[in-house]
């Protein structure tokens, strides 16, 4: 009885490796998608805290504000100022991130573009400052 079991299980040997490393294989790509979103959602995440910071340094000093994005690792793609509303586009990393703040009893400052400004993104940058 048991050699038939022997012989019935003799070409049945090494099928699970298949279904293994395929298992291993998604597990895998799984970690490595997870690592990859986590660090965009982070470099996001910095981008946002450094636009912020941009913003509010803009609204109450406008000459500080690349500076302020320098110190946050991020740099400045376009600032623009109407009326009492900062808005700023900030990259850092892989992420892209706007603010804006309010500087109270503050006067129009003209639009800076930045060596990789979009106009697209930023359509409010205009050529001529209109008051």
């Amino acid at each position: 009885m048991g050699s038939r079991r022997r012989a019935a299980t003799v070409g049945e040997r090494g099928q699970a490796m298949p279904l293994m490393i395929l298992i291993v294989w998604v597990i895998a790509a799984s970690i490595l998608l997870v690592v990859h979103l986590g660090a965009r959602a982070v470099d996001e995440a910095r981008a946002q805290s450094a636009a912020d910071a941009v913003a509010m340094a803009a609204a109450l000093r406008w000459d500080v504000a690349a500076a302020v994005a320098a110190a946050n690792e991020g740099r400045v793609l376009t600032m623009i100022q109407r009326g009492e509303e900062v808005f700023a586009e900030v990259a850092q990393g892989r992420g892209v991130a706007v603010a804006a703040a309010v500087a109270e009893g503050a006067r129009e400052a003209p639009c800076h573009r930045y060596p990789t400004s979009d106009p697209l993104h930023f359509w409010l940058c205009r050529t001529t400052p209109t008051r």
